[in-house]
């Protein structure tokens, strides 16, 4: 859908808009434009700079493991010091009873010192051991407090499995301010759009999106035996979903960020982006995210809206490739595969600019691309269906080191573009068109 609204009017919209007092045809119009309008879109930014977010109080589980392993140096030196006197005083007692019987009283009673120190020694080693077991479980501590100044929530110390108790202030709350071991997630939470309970859907956002995270590192380091970029993988991700309608990343020295609005969805395409480290992404970089975080990934959250599907001119080609009304990575995939049918058969600029806009007309992810590379003549799901094809006929290896520009196309696959595309079209053509 296209908006029809023109600039002027939208930008005096736009404070309605962020108020939410437009009518819900009004609203859909002013969304629409700000997906197509950077120029808006950048006046909508500015419009919801987004609120810090205080994040002191996440460092308590750090300054817990400080004084936990500050308590055990102690207890250990102690320990340690103590059994260098028992040792001293059993060499002393052993020369002082071989020069003269006069020093056997002060022999006893140095001896007594010793069994003394020695059980001292004993009770310290004890409180080592127990405070040893104590910092395993300060490790693992997890918790949830409410900041009433930032109406922020703030969870910290999670594992593996999450399940976030979280208070009743929940409803009140403007932000959550998320700490895992790999990443850290702040949320504007007015952005986030769901039917569902809100402490429902926050525990299975942050679920997702731990385990989404890992399950991408650990996909390409087990399917990219010859390639490195581990530096990249292995960097703390700082994950924030904002106001505006935005999606961009950036990388640090020690972290990645990644920011983005209500298509938070996004997450795995950026992180893949960041991984990948090309800023000025082109068809390959975009293809490359779009297959891998929406097509093989389990926990993405990019999600098939069936009823949006069923009234699409691809819905036809969908059931034709074996698609069904099942949200999995497989059927986001075969979606891909219909939109590349459509855009081959029916030509482009029919839908959304993901769909079927060429790229090097959009300014997605770093603006306009080179024109003289044609695969910028397809769309961004165009793209990433041509991905799907060129890892299932040479291998997701070869891929990944043409789209990290290790090696050129013709080097990766040992033929050139247009062949592949072509057979790639053919392909397409025979699975999507009439069963």
């Amino acid at each position: 859908m296209h908006s029809q609204l023109p600039c002027s009017v939208v930008q005096d919209l736009l404070p309605q808009y962020v108020e939410n007092l437009l009518s819900p045809e009004s609203e859909r119009e002013v969304a629409e434009h700000l997906k197509e309008c950077e120029a808006c879109r950048e006046i909508y930014r500015q419009m919801n700079c987004p609120e810090p977010i205080p994040i002191e109080a996440v460092r308590e589980v750090d300054y817990l493991k400080k004084v936990k392993h500050d308590r055990i140096k102690i207890l250990a030196g102690s320990a340690l010091t103590v059994l260098a006197v028992v040792a001293c005083s059993l060499f002393f007692l052993h020369h002082q009873r071989t020069i003269s019987m006069q020093y056997a009283a002060k022999a006893d009673e140095m001896a007594a010192k010793a069994t003394e120190y020695a059980e001292k020694a004993s009770e310290y080693a004890a409180l080592v051991s127990e405070n040893a077991k104590n910092a395993e479980q300060i490790e693992n501590v997890t918790g949830v407090s409410y900041d009433r100044v930032s109406k922020t929530v703030i969870v910290f110390g999670m594992g593996d499995d999450v399940n976030v108790e979280f208070p009743d202030e929940l409803n009140e709350a403007k932000n959550l301010d998320a700490q895992f071991d790999g990443f850290h997630l702040s949320i504007y939470l007015p952005t986030l759009q769901t039917d569902e309970r809100l402490d429902s859907f926050l525990n299975s956002y942050l679920d997702r999106t731990n385990r989404s995270l890992n399950f991408l590192r650990s996909y390409l380091r087990d399917n990219c035996l010859e390639v490195f970029f581990s530096d990249r993988l292995d960097k703390y991700v700082e994950i924030s979903i904002m106001r505006h309608e935005g999606h961009s990343w950036m990388e640090h020295d020690d972290r990645v960020s990644l920011e983005m609005g209500s298509y938070y969805w996004y997450r795995e395409v950026l992180y893949l982006l960041s991984v990948i480290g090309n800023q000025n992404a082109e068809w390959k970089e975009l293809g490359y995210a779009w297959y891998l975080g929406c097509c093989v990934d389990p926990y993405s959250e990019y999600r098939i809206d069936f009823d949006d599907l069923q009234a699409s001119p691809y819905y036809d080609a969908f059931l034709n490739c074996g698609g069904t009304l099942e949200n999995t990575p497989e059927n986001v995939k075969k979606t891909y595969d219909a939109i590349a049918y459509t855009c081959l058969t029916q030509g482009m600029n029919w839908g959304t600019s993901y769909e079927s806009h060429p790229l090097m007309n959009i300014a997605l992810y770093g603006g306009s691309k080179n024109s003289k590379d044609p695969g910028n003549e397809m769309s961004v799901i165009m793209a990433a269906s041509f991905i799907g094809y060129l890892v299932e006929s040479y291998g997701f290896e070869r891929v990944s080191a043409c789209c990290f520009r290790w090696c050129s196309f013709e080097q990766a696959f040992g033929t050139d573009y247009q062949t592949a595309y072509e057979a790639w079209s053919a392909r397409i053509v025979e699975s999507c068109g009439q069963p």
